[in-house]
């Protein structure tokens, strides 16, 4: 590889033009019994190092992650585990050349979190990490030493996993140079012939940095978004006569150029291209100051590569024979999504589009749950039996049977309608009104039959829709269930948020009174032989008296899942269903929910401070395994959704959000856009 540091008018640097890896893969050593067995490392190599792309630091300026590199070791040469020996070492080196040979002392590296495998699989513990001192570079403890222990008994390759090693280089290391990481091994040749070592690229120091002011949230639909300030600082300054280049992910289009201003003492003129352009090219001739900035501002932007992240990334066409050199890596600017409202012109026809989307195929349920859509106690439980019925909720106004609802019953297979609640909650005008209805519509059908779940109060509601959706169909005996989701039946928010995970997993939501552990939920615990709880909400939510009820009762409290306030608490919810919670001084880890969406690119979204619209789509989101977030009002995202969606730009890019404009405004809507581009806090 050849390295060009040709300083480009003080402002631009050009860099290494190839990727050296000198990683070697030599044929593997001659079959048992064909040679003696060699001491420590392989002489018949076999191993390598490999990472991911360079990363661009600058010098002096804090350091940066440098992926994940990768050693991978051949176990054995002419017979299993002779591949190295007890404390044998490899040596993580920064170094300044491709072959490895020169250290760089003005910089350091951190220790890694080692993660060993070997046959593909199998754990390999035992591996050590320690900071150590290179041979040149005198005291400096700027090297990572890895320990190894015996060789695994197998001749299969043992991985060694490098997670969250960070390059900082010192200020004194030159503009443009690369650097390098080596390992090297403390005898023999694991990495070929005659080679002991093995070196990959990993960063490169360059002379500029590039950020934007801010990074906007758009819906992937959107024309001519104004975008933040994109600002190129020139970390050391002098005579500069090049042009400056703004280009954008492919697909995306500049539909105004803005204007791009430079430091006092430099020219900018330009851009030459004519809006739409995928590029914007300035001429910049002076001298730049050192730390001076160029600043690009009012520049609008056609979104067309799809939802996701969008970058821009500043290069230089320099004048003379001098090639194209990279100032900064490709910088986030924007992140997209493509957005549906599920809506209807009131609460209960939105609850209908839900169930029309999902439910509505005849080969999927005849059955529909029915709550009231004018307050939510008896509602938050019509999940458990929708989910024990396969099939979804539709709400209807107490007084008289929605027109929405009448229409979804009369145009889908349904024969069967279960109200959740008393009269008060759902009159027995409604009923009737059901009853009138036939299968289909068609009045030669029969009619839909109704049945009515309801108890003295919202606890006891639930406690008849726990163990009747427990009880086994065919035998008439109880189901027994290990875990049991707990939360508090006064407010809505935790069960509205817990309500897809209810409906996915069929573990009953049991409801209760947040100061006093209610008695109809004790008898539901104990009918259901539950074991295991999961409260959800803080202790204002379910009290502390409740959680010592529970554990007085002989049942395990295996986490609380709490926030700051409901949004928060919505956020753990969904972060429990997709990766798990971790350990803490209270409580093990909970582990993920079992089937749930791994890396879904769709998340819901609804209005925290009111039940209406999130109170039909837990079966909704609960059948596709995806979770509902929560705003904490109209036009406030609060900070739930905003620390969930932190940096997840290329993961989430599919929003459905619930109800109209006047439940989550666009305003809120553009927010949580804008969150999956943050960093995580």
């Amino acid at each position: 590889m050849s390295t060009r540091r040709v300083r480009l008018a003080g402002l631009f640097i050009a860099v290494s033009t190839g990727l050296a890896v000198a990683t070697a893969s030599a044929a593997l050593a001659p079959s048992p019994g064909s040679a003696a067995p060699l001491p420590a490392f392989q002489s018949g190599g076999g191993g390598s190092l490999q990472s991911g792309s360079p990363v661009n630091i600058v010098a002096g300026g804090g350091g940066a992650a440098i992926g994940t590199p990768t050693i991978s070791l051949i176990d054995g040469h002419t017979a299993a585990g002779d591949g190295w020996s007890v404390g044998d070492t490899i040596s993580l080196e920064l170094t300044s050349d491709p072959a490895g040979a020169n250290a760089i002392c003005d910089a350091t590296l951190t220790a890694p979190t080692v993660t060993a495998t070997t046959n593909t699989s199998t754990p390999y513990p035992g591996v050590t990490v320690a900071a150590t001192t290179t041979s040149t570079c005198g005291s400096q403890k700027n090297a990572q030493t890895l320990t190894l222990p015996t060789a695994p008994s197998d001749e299969n390759a043992t991985v060694i996993s490098l997670a969250g090693m960070r390059v900082t280089p010192g200020s004194v290391v030159s503009n443009g140079a690369a650097m390098y990481l080596t390992a090297i091994a403390s005898s023999g040749t694991p990495f070929g012939s005659g080679a002991a070592k093995a070196v990959i690229w990993v960063a490169t120091i360059q002379t500029a940095t590039t950020t934007v002011s801010k990074v906007i949230g758009a819906t992937a639909s959107t024309l001519a978004a104004v975008v933040g300030d994109i600002t190129v600082t020139d970390v050391t300054g002098g005579t500069i006569s090049s042009s400056l280049v703004f280009t954008l992910s492919a697909g995306d289009t500049f539909a105004a150029p803005g204007k791009l201003t430079g430091p006092t003492g430099v020219v900018v003129a330009g851009p030459t291209e004519t809006p739409p352009s995928s590029t914007l090219t300035f001429a910049v001739a002076g001298v730049s100051p050192a730390s001076g900035t160029y600043a690009l501002s009012g520049a609008t932007v056609n979104f067309g590569s799809g939802p996701g992240a969008h970058n821009v990334t500043v290069t230089t066409t320099p004048t003379g024979t001098n090639t194209s050199s990279l100032v900064g890596g490709a910088t986030l600017f924007a992140v997209t999504a493509t957005t549906t409202r599920a809506a209807g012109v009131d609460r209960y026809a939105t609850a209908a589009v839900l169930y029309d989307g999902l439910f509505a195929d005849p080969t999927r349920a005849h059955a529909v749950v029915v709550a009231s859509g004018a307050n939510f106690p008896d509602a938050l439980s019509a999940n458990v039996l929708a989910s024990e019925l396969g099939t979804g909720v539709l709400l209807t106004d107490p007084s008289s049977l929605s027109p929405s609802v009448a229409l979804e019953l009369a145009s889908d297979d349904v024969d069967n309608v279960y109200l959740v609640g008393g009269p008060a909650a759902i009159s027995a005008k409604v009923a009737t009104q059901i009853a009138a209805i036939h299968v289909l519509g068609v009045s030669t059908n029969p009619a839909i039959v109704v049945s009515r779940f309801a108890g003295a109060d919202r606890f006891a509601t639930n406690n008849l829709i726990d163990e009747t959706a427990a009880t086994n169909s065919t035998t008439g005996t109880p189901k027994t269930f290990d875990t049991a989701i707990v939360a508090t039946g006064n407010s809505f928010a935790d069960a509205l948020a817990v309500g897809p995970i209810v409906y996915a997993t069929g573990d009953p939501l049991v409801l209760t009174d947040s100061k006093t552990l209610s008695a109809p939920a004790l008898q539901t615990l104990k009918d259901l032989q539950v074991k295991n709880v999961i409260i959800v909400g803080g202790i204002a939510a379910v009290s502390q008296a409740v959680e010592t009820a529970i554990t007085a009762a002989g049942l395990k409290v295996v986490y609380r899942i709490a926030g700051t306030d409901r949004t928060a608490t919505a956020a753990q919810i969904a972060t429990w269903a997709l990766q798990g919670l971790p350990l803490t001084p209270t409580y093990q880890a909970l582990p993920a929910v079992s089937g749930w969406v791994a890396n879904s690119s769709t998340a819901w979204i609804a209005r925290g401070d009111n039940f209406a619209d999130a109170l039909a789509a837990g079966s909704a989101a609960g059948s596709v395994g995806e979770s509902i977030l929560l705003t904490a009002n109209p036009t406030t995202l609060g900070p739930g959704i905003a620390s969930y969606f932190a940096g997840q730009g290329g993961t989430i890019t599919d929003l459905i959000v619930l109800g109209g404009t006047s439940a989550v405004s666009p305003t809120v809507l553009n927010s949580a856009i804008t969150a999956l581009g943050a960093h995580a806090p």
